[in-house]
């Protein structure tokens, strides 16, 4: 590298000065970040084509990744050379550019990325996706895909709301107000089985970088996406008699007598309420979204998966819903989620039935932490449930919640083919 970095900053040519940087920046070190900085502050944003605005745009990306974060002088000087082409007239410019001055916190990005946002929301984009002829041929996920379709978020959408979860600095009251609004919008749009976990996870994200008394001013928006309470006196109730129940007898149970006849569709319904597994999970776009979607579980799981799951939760569990031990100096422990943090304290949910819940921990005051080896899904809830409500419980898990399963009409896909 020392017998050709300089030549980087020295080449004429944009194209050729790009591709140095990108060298510069997998093969340098941080003192070489100077180097790619000059290069690439020196050339014409403005006058490249598309293609090589994209490169250039990842070249940075590259640098700041690899090199390090760049100082104030150098972040301004970019900030300046690529505010002068955003937005562009191409959404795959634009999204680059959205990400790369966020990080940048670049003067004016945030007033014209709400504009952005705001302009996508009002319009639609032909995207291509399987006709309604295919759809119909497949029974799980046809329906799925046609009700997405009818109600699709818009890529742009996404692009810009992403980019601005991570702004930290630019923002007015008004400004958070109109980005508040799209999230409290767009949870009602449909985007697939995940998409409601996924815009929660990035308003989350863009939760933390307001600061506490503004988001005392917005505290209209804010609670309005917490999660309320669950009502426990509301649920349905099973009859019982109860017991505690082992994953080899509930195998047992279901191989001998799950297909005898057909199950009871509404009790399931029922049953999957009062177990508590809607208060956490979704399951066809209703209920939780503290845990895993189960919409396709049965698709996904045999039926011994689930029943280990339900049985056994600490069993296996996964990093994104896992929760955290800290062990505090003064020798007690805090267990829960991590809703937030910042420099100085961690949020914690310590109630998975209510996120409104919340305890806020000094990181002074933390010794250690440490993933938790209990999972946030209690063991037993399905103990009051008697043998014919396990049954149908675990044929609408299986069923994914269709009521056309097979384990409820006793006809099979292939008989009704047929």
């Amino acid at each position: 590298v020392s017998s050709w970095w300089n030549r980087v900053v020295e080449e004429e040519n944009a194209e050729r000065k790009i591709q140095g940087v990108v060298a510069l920046a997998r093969r340098g070190q941080p003192a070489h970040q100077y180097a790619a900085l000059k290069a690439l502050t020196s050339i014409s944003f403005d006058d490249l084509p598309e293609s090589e605005k994209l490169n250039m745009i990842r070249a940075y990306g590259l640098v700041f990744i690899r090199l390090g974060a760049p100082a104030d002088h150098w972040r301004m000087k970019a900030s300046s050379q690529l505010m002068s082409s955003y937005p562009s007239s191409s959404f795959n410019l634009n999204k680059e550019l959205a990400q790369l001055l966020a990080y940048l916190e670049a003067p004016g990005y945030v007033d014209k990325t709400v504009a952005l946002l705001e302009a996508a929301s009002e319009e639609t984009m032909d995207i291509p996706i399987l006709t309604e002829e295919l759809t119909s041929r497949h029974e799980r996920y046809g329906g799925d895909i046609e009700e997405m379709k009818a109600n699709m978020p818009s890529a742009p959408e996404i692009a810009f709301a992403f980019a601005l979860s991570h702004a930290k600095e630019g923002w007015t009251m008004e400004n958070r107000e109109r980005y508040l609004t799209w999230f409290y919008d767009s949870m009602s749009r449909s985007g697939g089985r995940s998409y409601v976990g996924f815009i929660d996870h990035m308003r989350r994200r863009a939760l933390d970088n307001i600061p506490a008394e503004e988001q005392e001013a917005l505290a209209d928006l804010v609670v309005e996406f917490n999660q309320p309470a669950l009502d426990m006196a509301s649920l349905p109730q099973p009859e019982g008699p109860g017991e505690n129940w082992m994953q080899g007898p509930v195998r047992r149970m279901l191989n001998d007598h799950l297909e005898e006849a057909p199950r009871n569709y509404e009790r399931g319904k029922e049953m999957y309420a009062a177990a508590l597994c809607e208060a956490c999970h979704t399951m066809n776009g209703m209920g939780g979204n503290i845990g895993p979607d189960l919409s396709q579980i049965g698709t996904r799981f045999s039926r011994g998966d689930i029943v280990e799951a339900i049985i056994s939760p600490s069993d296996a569990i996964s990093d994104q819903y896992g929760a955290t031990v800290f062990t505090m100096k003064n020798g007690s422990a805090m267990v829960g989620r991590v809703i937030s943090q910042d420099e100085t304290s961690v949020t914690l949910n310590q109630n998975p039935f209510d996120m409104s819940q919340t305890t806020e921990i000094s990181k002074s005051d933390i010794e250690s932490e440490g993933a938790s080896p209990a999972s946030i899904m209690p063991a037993g809830l399905i103990n009051r449930l008697n043998q014919e409500e396990v049954m149908d419980l675990i044929a609408y898990l299986v069923a994914n919640g269709n009521p056309d399963h097979e384990l409820f009409t006793g006809v099979s896909q292939e008989a009704e083919e047929e």
